[in-house]
């Protein structure tokens, strides 16, 4: 795996200390983090700069992520998701790739798994082929 230094991570959460490790790993990687509160930031931010990757906080109780995918406006722009959830489970994981997601991950957070999911997704290869190597 090559170094992803100087990637452009939006990072996008309502609780940012749930999202704290996330964004502390990128940034031991080598990523830029920016860490955005809300959708109309993301969207301000994708019309002012360029992004490499988002990663946004997943809930059955906040359904605002879904949003991102359904922006007309944004859909040219939008550089690969990958979908951060604590309470996930296999109906909330089909709904995020049904909705466009490039792949999901889960808490407690696996440093290496997010890496290896960020790496693909920068490199534009599938996440999948490496899950449970």
């Amino acid at each position: 795996m090559t170094s992803m230094a100087g990637a452009q991570v939006v990072l996008w959460s309502k609780e940012p200390p749930e999202m704290a490790t996330v964004a502390a790993a990128l940034v031991r990687h080598g990523c830029s983090v920016q860490e955005l509160r809300s959708l109309e930031q993301v969207r301000e931010t994708l019309e002012e700069q360029p992004v490499d990757l988002i990663v946004a906080q997943m809930c059955r109780c906040c359904l605002e992520w879904k949003d991102l995918f359904r922006a007309e406006t944004l859909r040219a722009k939008l550089p690969p998701v990958l979908l951060f959830a604590s309470d996930y489970d296999v109906d909330l994981y089909l709904e995020a790739m049904g909705s466009g997601a490039f792949d999901t991950i889960s808490a407690p957070l696996d440093e290496c798994e997010l890496i290896r999911i960020a790496y693909h997704a920068l490199e534009g290869q599938p996440a999948m082929s490496g899950k449970g190597d």
